[in-house]
């Protein structure tokens, strides 16, 4: 695959709405302190290691601080005017709250994964394989790895996996038995700058093995219960704790592990390369003190800011009190509403734009083709249209079975189906090429698989 020179050095950034655009079971901040607050109420053992002024709050349905990234970087950070005994008290809260945060974040997944993978979410992930960019998360949950097992996208002759967009940082805990691969395949790069609910380690250590990452623990979509770990994983992370980074100024010991401050550094390089911010879900709170450092210093004068979020208006007001000029900033409304549909129009374009057809110029020119889709079929190439703005290859009403991908009926030549940014199909439906392959080449004949954006109802112009 061949990146675009526009989207090369685009950098996107999900914060929470980005997984409540998902599905609305994922919890806000606010929702899930509220939650917090609920089950510790309930739960005798942890209720009994609160203070005084936090079993109050708590048993009146309230986060104690009235804020949860507060509270939990309170309980991260050792306090100077407390006893050894009362800080370590405190530790033992925030570890405690950190495994009862994964759970009800792997509860809430199990709700979303119970309902077909949102369209514009394929869509959106297919394009960030096809750019190779890099995706930075502040998220906890498993959303995105989900889509990446549950999808096929191939980079050369493998399908990408969950292990290949986490870039090898936290190290993968390998199961018994594992055959790691041969080769990775070429993706994007999932950086999850707070931690994950598939992530374990010690809190007061900074080995650099001390935080390791469970892929296992990543399930399929359709899965209706949370995945699990093997007895062989399990007796391995026993008596570790979730890594969750609390999204304040100061996050404790955990900023001096090795595998914490590398994802940060990265995210440091990345940002200060990038052409285009893209942030989605994201609302700058104050409170997450060490992403406003990071992008007030890696943000360049020129840098194009796109905010994609429920209503984009505060968090533009936001960066232009930052000295962002309007004219960097583009404001897009979330999933569901025509300035997003535009959007992801526009970036499968510019995707489609880059495709290197450079192989087929030197393939036999009765070539014939099928285009497959991320949901596992292949579809043949039985025409191609051209008008005055593009080329489109015009596929079957029908699958090839069992999703085989077989020469079509048709053959057409290869310089003409260089020339094609979109896939039609009768129906309505289109898609656009992200990459091709030549799967056959003879004295007789050629054959080319072309990778493309799931299919999606084609929108009527205005």
């Amino acid at each position: 695959m061949t990146v675009h020179r526009e989207t090369e050095r685009t950098v996107f950034l999900l914060g929470a709405g980005f997984s409540k655009a998902v599905g609305r079971e994922m919890p806000t901040m606010v929702e899930l302190g509220a939650e917090l607050a609920r089950q510790l109420s309930g739960r005798t053992g942890a209720e009994r290691l609160l203070s005084d002024a936090e079993r109050v709050a708590v048993r009146a349905g309230r986060v104690p601080m009235n804020n949860l990234e507060v509270w939990l970087s309170s309980l991260a950070t050792k306090q100077p005017f407390l006893r050894e005994a009362d800080n370590l008290r405190r530790r033992s809260v925030f570890l405690e709250v950190s495994e009862m945060i994964s759970e009800i974040i792997r509860s809430r997944e199990t709700e979303v994964r119970s309902r077909p993978i949102p369209e514009w979410l394929q869509r959106i992930v297919t394009a960030w394989h096809a750019m190779q960019t890099t995706v930075l998360t502040l998220n906890y949950d498993l959303l995105v790895e989900s889509v990446v097992r549950a999808l096929v996208l191939r980079g050369g002759d493998h399908k990408a996996q969950p292990v290949h967009i986490a870039g090898g940082v936290p190290p993968e805990l390998p199961e018994k038995g594992q055959r790691f691969a041969d080769e990775i395949s070429p993706t994007f790069t999932l950086r999850k700058l707070h931690g994950s609910i598939n992530w374990f380690g010690r809190h007061d250590s900074h080995d650099l093995f001390s935080v390791v990452r469970i892929d296992s623990l990543v399930p399929g979509w359709a899965s209706s219960a949370p995945a699990s770990v093997s007895r062989n994983s399990a007796a391995t992370i026993e008596g570790l704790s979730p890594i969750l980074l609390p999204p304040v100024a100061d996050k404790g010991s955990l900023y001096g592990n090795p595998t914490i401050g590398s994802l940060w550094r990265s995210a440091h390089r990345e940002l200060n390369q990038a052409r285009r911010l893209v942030l989605f879900g994201y609302s700058l709170p104050p409170t997450d003190a060490s992403m406003l450092a990071l992008l007030t210093e890696t943000l360049g004068a020129d840098t194009q800011i796109d905010v994609i979020d429920r209503d984009p208006r505060p968090v533009a007001e936001l960066l232009r009190s930052l000295g962002v000029a309007r004219t960097r900033l583009r404001q897009i409304a979330e999933p569901g509403t025509d300035s997003f549909a535009d959007y992801l129009d526009e970036t499968e374009q510019g995707v489609a734009h880059a495709v290197d057809w450079a192989a087929v110029s030197q393939i036999h020119p009765e070539c014939y083709s099928a285009v497959c889709f991320p949901d596992r079929t292949a579809w043949p190439v039985i025409g191609v249209q051209e008008d005055d703005t593009e080329v489109a290859l015009i596929i079957g009403t029908e699958p090839n079975p069992s999703g085989l991908v077989r020469p079509s009926s048709s053959s057409h030549l290869p310089e003409t189906l260089r020339k094609a940014t979109l896939i039609k199909r009768s129906d309505g439906y289109q898609a656009r090429p992200t990459a091709v392959r030549v799967r056959g080449n003879t004295t007789s004949d050629s054959t080319l698989e072309i990778d493309a954006t799931p299919l999606h109802l084609a929108r009527i112009a205005p």
